[in-house]
């Protein structure tokens, strides 16, 4: 029996983590007391202490392994049948570091519910939404220093630092017990372009505690792909949680570059659904009240995304929406949108 398990030392821990997980997700205060407030803040202290060490992302490290693993354990001979149960070792051990550094955060009842986040009961005119954003945005954009005097919205370079969108998005997160005390380590990926050839602005890698953003991004998807990212470090699972909590840090911070980032963010989610469900002749009349330093920024930022077009966006996007649901969000790369309904919740609670 020793000699089976050893053999197959990946597979069995993978099973055990799998059991710890089911016990995990039928016990909240068994996963709260256990994980999220005790293995889960050490992980992070951790991480973030040992965050020097990684010279070159975590990422190609990653890489640069796994392809050494391939070069080494490739069967010289026809002997693929042990190729293969060794394969199936690695990849269960690794999905078992990832469950114990930062998956069974999937467990959690999330941000929303911990927040005590309302359901809106209410009829949502987007289009007043729509344009009240935008005249939200366009306020933030005017304090904004120095903006008079570019040409695009895409050369700004005084841009908030890592630090202090930290900062921001600990101030919304420890009011509601995540694990906050750590620095979450931002990366800027470069060669520039690399993540949005794979149609990925941003990726948090539970292995390192990175937060892993796109150098190509212009000013304003930076800003708020990098708190997205950081909510990721600390616990925020759902994709459309991690845009909310990066949309309230933002919008709570005293600056306005990032205020205006997250106005256009929602500003963008709102043009989303409308362009869904709206009649063409409305749309005109919508995109005719756009003020036009909104509209050049919008333009401005689309032409940077065109320089970095996908490789193979449909390819990446079934991958993600796989991964997602194997996680139980049963939504996939679909529970994005959901930011858009978190905002609406928020604001009738504000209100």
């Amino acid at each position: 029996m020793k000699r089976i398990i050893r053999s197959n030392i990946g597979v069995t821990l993978f099973l055990i983590a799998l059991a710890i997980r089911f016990l995990f997700s039928f016990s909240e205060t068994l996963f709260v007391e256990v994980y999220f407030n005790f293995l889960f803040p050490g992980i992070r202290s951790v991480q973030s202490a040992l965050s020097f060490l990684w010279i070159i992302p975590g990422y190609w490290v990653f890489v640069i392994l796994l392809l050494g693993w391939f070069v080494w354990r490739f069967p010289k001979s026809k002997n693929f049948k042990l190729f293969i149960k060794r394969l199936a070792n690695l990849a269960g051990g690794t999905l078992t570091v990832f469950l114990f550094l930062w998956g069974f955060n999937y467990v959690d009842k999330g941000f929303a519910e911990r927040s005590k986040l309302p359901e809106s009961a209410k009829l949502i005119d987007l289009s007043s939404h729509y344009i009240s954003i935008m005249d939200t945005a366009m306020a933030y954009r005017n304090g904004i220093a120095g903006i008079e005097n570019l040409n695009s919205i895409v050369e700004l370079e005084n841009l908030p630092s890592d630090s202090a969108i930290n900062s921001w998005v600990k101030n919304v997160l420890s009011e509601w017990d995540y694990p906050t005390k750590s620095e979450i380590s931002v990366r800027r990926i470069k060669p520039t372009g690399t993540l949005r050839r794979l149609s990925i602005a941003g990726i948090y890698n539970p292995f390192t505690g990175e937060a892993n953003v796109d150098n190509a991004l212009p000013s304003l998807p930076l800003i708020f792909t990098t708190a997205h990212e950081i909510a990721h470090g600390y616990g925020v699972t759902s994709e459309a949680e991690a845009n909310f909590v990066a949309f309230i840090a933002c919008m709570q911070s005293d600056d306005p570059l990032a205020q205006y980032a997250a106005s256009y963010s929602i500003w963008r989610q709102i043009a989303h659904e409308i362009n869904k469900t709206y009649e063409p002749e409305d749309l005109e009349i919508l995109a005719a009240q756009i003020p036009q330093p909104l509209y050049d920024d919008r333009q401005a930022i689309l032409q940077q995304y065109y320089k970095y077009k996908g490789y193979f966006p449909k390819v990446t996007n079934a991958l993600n929406d796989t991964y997602l649901k194997l996680q139980g969000v049963e939504a996939g790369t679909e529970d994005y949108d959901g930011f858009l309904q978190l905002y609406f919740r928020w604001v009738y609670a504000e209100n």
